[in-house]
């Protein structure tokens, strides 16, 4: 596979080859490996738990997070690890640029979550294979590494095992963190635990940090360049596919609310939703033939969330069951894996998890269909992204249903500001691309 030709760091010496860990660093990870086989029986309660409420299914999970029922690609390829939907999504683009280039290329990718097996079901078919990320013990990630046997390891975002670096590391398969994120929740738990965490990044080929905050804080835990290097974010490479045209064709006729003020509330947290219901209650006063939609983050709240809709007063009607009617009023989505494509009807977005303390989720879907955003003040999972965006006023920050209220009486009043706002975070989505080819670059230079 030829090299891209981008802009990035110049090649570096392999310092994980180099690297030798000290035997208390070792001793940490023995103890570390120790408190988690204890702990193990209420990992496994918990994760019984959320399969019974799971709405995903999570078929052959169980054996898998210890290990066992892993099947061997058909060759030796790329390993991907993604904890969740986000981080699948977010990994996509480099997945699919590798597939577009070698068609008959083995890749495996691992989650921690069913919905984010779903997602990659939804994403990728047949082109790749899923299994689940077992327990960070050393027997289970040696299985893993050992079956699947892959020629590198890419690791998304936030995700260390200290276990699973080792296996790499012991068996020198390079293993990189692409899209690396150290906020400074993260940075001080790493610091706490300094020990455990720094000798398993040690032992990685290369991170690609995904903004200027992480650049610096992989740094100040005591890593340098040329291993560290700044990638920026491979969200900003977000693309609309041909499967994703059809689906988006086949929503338009479902929808038949091109003439209605629609605004689409995404990856909903508790009590996001109430704040929601309520802004909009009063955005009615104004827009009486306005539609609401509404895409809670995770399958397990949908009954309890329709349940909420259904008590708010509004007429509403379930993506799964029903279509949108003249007096429909809410829009309620019960289903996963589409949410971009439903932004292409919006005509304001607000992002979830950001009004919930869970550090706000991707902003740029609604970008790319060039609707404005509204987000709540916790933004800590995208600060560059979300600077850059309010910054441009393409997105505006909301912690009230009084405040998300204001602004969408606002944005429908006046379609030039609206339109404007959404045009502006186009371009900024536009002008930050290429972080899948910075990231390749740094993989292959260091391979």
């Amino acid at each position: 596979m030829d090299l891209p030709k981008v802009q990035g760091a110049p090649a570096t010496s392999d310092s994980s080859l180099n690297y030798q860990p000290s035997l208390t660093d070792e001793l940490v990870r023995v103890l570390y490996s120790l408190l988690f086989l204890v702990l193990l029986p209420v990992f496994a309660l918990l994760l019984w738990r959320r399969k019974s409420a799971s709405r995903c299914g999570a078929d052959g999970e169980c054996w898998q997070r210890l290990g066992l029922k892993l099947k061997a690609p058909a060759n030796s390829g790329w390993l991907f690890h993604c904890a969740s939907v986000g981080e699948v999504v977010a990994a996509s683009g480099l997945i699919n640029r590798l597939l577009a280039e070698d068609p008959q290329l083995s890749v495996t990718i691992t989650t921690m979550t069913p919905t984010g097996a779903a997602r990659v079901k939804q994403l990728f078919n047949t082109r790749v294979q899923h299994v689940y990320l077992p327990f960070d013990l050393p027997f289970c990630m040696s299985r893993l590494v050992k079956i699947i046997n892959p020629q590198r390891v890419v690791v998304t975002e936030v995700e260390f095992w200290p276990n699973l670096f080792h296996q790499c590391w012991r068996r020198k398969i390079p293993l990189y963190i692409v899209n690396g994120r150290m906020t400074e929740k993260s940075f001080v738990q790493c610091q706490r635990y300094r020990r455990l965490f720094l000798p398993a990044l040690k032992k990685t080929r290369a991170i690609g940090a995904q903004a200027q905050r992480d650049y610096k804080n992989f740094l100040a835990l005591g890593l340098a360049p040329p291993q560290v290097q700044l990638t920026r974010n491979i969200k900003f490479d977000i693309t609309l596919t041909e499967q994703d045209r059809s689906v988006i064709e086949e929503l338009r006729k479902k929808f038949n609310a091109s003439n209605r003020p629609l605004i689409l509330a995404g990856s909903t947290h508790e009590p996001e939703e109430r704040v929601i219901l309520d802004a909009f209650k009063i955005a009615l006063t104004q827009f009486p033939n306005a539609l609401l939609i509404i895409a809670p983050r995770h399958p397990q709240r949908f009954d309890d969330v329709f349940e909420l809709c259904q008590m708010s007063g509004l007429k509403v009607v379930k993506a799964s069951t029903g279509n949108v009617r003249a007096d429909t009023q809410l829009l309620f989505i019960d289903t996963m894996g589409h949410l971009k494509n439903y932004y292409a009807f919006a005509d304001i977005a607000f992002v979830g998890g950001s009004i919930a303390e869970r550090g706000g989720h991707n902003p740029l879907e609604p970008c790319m269909h060039k609707v404005p955003v509204l987000m709540g003040p916790s933004q800590y999972n995208n600060p560059e992204i979300c600077r850059l965006l309010y910054e441009c006023g393409a997105l505006q920050i909301v912690n009230s249903s009084h405040d998300m209220a204001r602004w969408l009486q606002k944005w429908l009043t006046s379609d030039w500001q609206r339109k404007t706002a959404g045009k502006r975070g186009g371009i900024v989505l536009d002008a930050n691309r290429g972080a899948v080819d910075a990231n390749l670059r740094m993989i292959y230079e260091t391979s």
